[in-house]
């Protein structure tokens, strides 16, 4: 078994990605969570694809640092289940409720070794739990809101404050509001509670819904 011990900033990073939460609506992790997986393993690019059965994607989550990958589809990645010599990039398979697996990989120009893998299967039980959710129900009302309103209310639900949605997407945290405002109107609710309930496919929130808006606002 490969030394595995941290350093501070890369405890402090396995902190925060242990307590990160699914995005309601998506088997896709967010992006901060590959942020982190990148800062753990020190990767030049990450990214998640769910995939069909037979290997096609059906949406995927890219987090590049450095220039860009040319990972497409599930047949560009290495196999998981071993590293060789010269392996340039990890892949770990993780399950979704949907049946469809989701894959999440990460990339170098210099190799990995085996303290790079061993470190990202310690980290597949908490991905796992990231990748949970079920795709979002198709829903009539959100087809008007536009993907930026979209993301913003995704990440509502992954319990990022306004604050933290602006810093992830580069920008005002007033265009946070904007966009959230936008969105109510369009779904007719009037706050951040209805607009999840919608986003879940409830005609009402549940309880746990209630506790996490409670709990982030």
């Amino acid at each position: 078994m490969p030394d595995l011990l941290l350093r501070d900033g890369d405890q402090v990073a396995l902190t925060t990605l242990l307590a990160s939460r699914p995005v309601p609506g998506t088997p896709l992790p967010p992006r901060a969570v590959l942020d982190l997986l990148l800062r753990l393993v020190h990767g030049d690019a990450a990214g998640a694809m769910w995939c069909s059965p037979d290997g096609s994607v059906l949406d995927r989550v890219d987090q590049p640092r450095g220039r860009s990958t040319g990972v497409r589809r599930l047949a560009d990645l290495a196999d998981p289940r071993e590293i060789g010599r010269g392996c340039r990039t990890l892949t770990v398979l993780l399950r979704n409720p949907s049946r469809h697996p989701v894959v999440m990989w990460i990339h170098r120009d210099r190799p990995f070794d085996e303290r790079d893998a061993a470190l990202l299967r310690m980290l597949r039980p908490a991905l796992q739990r990231l990748v949970a959710e079920r795709p979002l129900v198709r829903n009539e009302r959100l087809s008007d809101l536009t993907a930026q309103e979209l993301r913003v209310l995704k990440l509502v639900g992954a319990g990022f404050t306004n604050a933290e949605i602006a810093g992830h997407l580069s920008v005002a945290t007033a265009t946070v509001r904007k966009h959230l405002e936008h969105a109510y109107r369009k779904l007719g609710v009037s706050g951040r509670l209805g607009a999840l309930a919608v986003l879940q496919g409830r005609d009402h929130p549940d309880l746990d819904l209630r506790a996490e808006v409670d709990r982030f606002a």
